[in-house]
Order: structure tokens, then sequence, then C-alpha cells
């Protein structure tokens, strides 16, 4: 059903003909990945691993489903199958159309801020291995979606809501938790005034140091010349 008329209900959940036709596939195919492919994978027995897993995922779509159905010790007629049928459909839908509605209005407005700070990114440094994003937004997926010349992205740059600078490694795929590379261990689990002093006897003499996670993925600085600076000189290190 998805893929023969998954489009068409795309274009008709976004508002009818006058859609981004690019938009409309990168759509069917995000949604595929994201949304009906575990399903999938589900119905047609297909293991999420080779080996044992390391935890369990108790909460799908397919296992929301089955817990519509009436329990083995619970009265079961075809009237309870069918009114339990209505619910799991409009449970189905309305997360459909929600996770449509997400990819329209929160995640492809993104795509313009990464391709933006893409094009700019020689500029920041000469590496171009460091994105400053206007603002903060969803830019994993386009970042590996767009091209980046053969020269792989590191940092991502960008400022939080309360008005300080961010610096994220890049991981290795969107929904890796492995970096192409973290933060130097010698800043790792350092805050506040301590990084301030690594910082310093690393060049950076202005304070404003905020924290490295212990992992090396995300830090933060209270200025944005010292967030492009751990991002400089972390590409050293």
């Amino acid at each position: 059903v998805y893929k023969h008329f998954g489009k068409d209900i795309i274009r008709t959940i976004l508002g009818g003909k006058d859609v981004d036709e690019k938009f409309v596939d990168i759509c069917f195919h995000k949604l595929y990945k994201g949304f009906m492919e575990h399903i999938d994978a589900i119905d047609n027995g297909v293991s999420i691993a080779d080996g044992p897993l390391k935890y369990h995922v108790s909460t799908s779509l397919s296992s929301r489903v089955g817990g519509l159905n009436p329990n083995w010790n619970e009265e079961q007629t075809p009237e309870i199958f069918n009114a339990k049928f209505v619910e799991a459909m409009t449970l189905t839908c309305t997360e459909f159309v929600t996770a449509t509605k997400a990819l329209a209005d929160n995640w492809w407005p993104a795509r313009e801020i990464v391709q933006t700070a893409m094009d700019s990114r020689f500029d920041v440094h000469p590496s171009g291995s460091i994105i400053v994003l206007s603002q903060a937004c969803p830019w994993k997926d386009h970042l590996f979606e767009l091209p980046d010349e053969g020269k792989p992205v590191l940092y991502a740059l960008f400022q939080d809501t309360g008005g300080s600078w961010r610096i994220q490694a890049v991981p290795q795929d969107p929904t890796s938790f492995i970096c192409r590379k973290k933060l130097p261990d010698d800043w790792c689990g350092v805050r506040d005034l301590n990084l301030d002093a690594k910082l310093a006897a690393a060049g950076f003499t202005q304070d404003g140091a905020i924290f490295v996670h212990a992992g090396g993925f995300i830090g933060g600085h209270k200025l944005k010349e010292g967030a492009l600076y751990m991002a400089s000189k972390a590409l050293e290190m």
C-alpha cells in the first residue's frame, strides 16, 4: 500500500498537488526508513540484529497496535475485534500524519540552514571541517545528505536557547554515538574555570568555557569565538 500509494497520501496530508515534488520524494523515502521499515521487518520476520540484542524495544508502533487486542482471558468476539481494528487504524493514521507533518514543518526547513552553513564552511576554517549554523535545528540528517566534496565536516557550532554556543562532534552517521573526531581527551569531563585554564594554556585567554561532555561528543562556551577556538584547536589535537 505504501509503495503504490504513499506519495499520493503524502501529497494529501501536505495540502494537495501543489506540494514541492522534490520534497514529496524525499519525504516518501524518509518516512519509509523512519516509520514504515520496522513495521515491514516485524511483519516479515526480519530480526533487528544478527546477534543477541543489547536491549528490547517494547514501544514500537507494532507493539502499540498489538496492545489494543483483547487479552487472552477477556471476551473475544468479531464485534470486539472490529472495534479494536478501528482503534488501531486511528492510532496508526494519527502517528503517520504526525510523522509526515513533522518532516514538512520541522525537518525540511532546516535543509536551507545546513546548506548555507555548508556553503560558507571554508570561510569559517580553511579545512572546511567546521560549520556554523545560523540557529539550532535538526541538522544531522541534512549534513549527511548534502555533498561534502570529499571533505567531511567534523564539528558543528550553534547557539543554544540560553545564548551560549555549543560545539558538537559530527557522528559517523545520523544515529551513531561514535564521532568522526570527538573533542580532545584532555578536555573531556572538564567544566568552567578548569576548562578555561586548559583553553588558556592552549592559547585562548577569554573566560567563558562551560563544559565538555565526558564522552567528548559535545561542549559549550559562552562566546562564539570560544566555541570556534575549541573546534579549531580540536582539529589539531
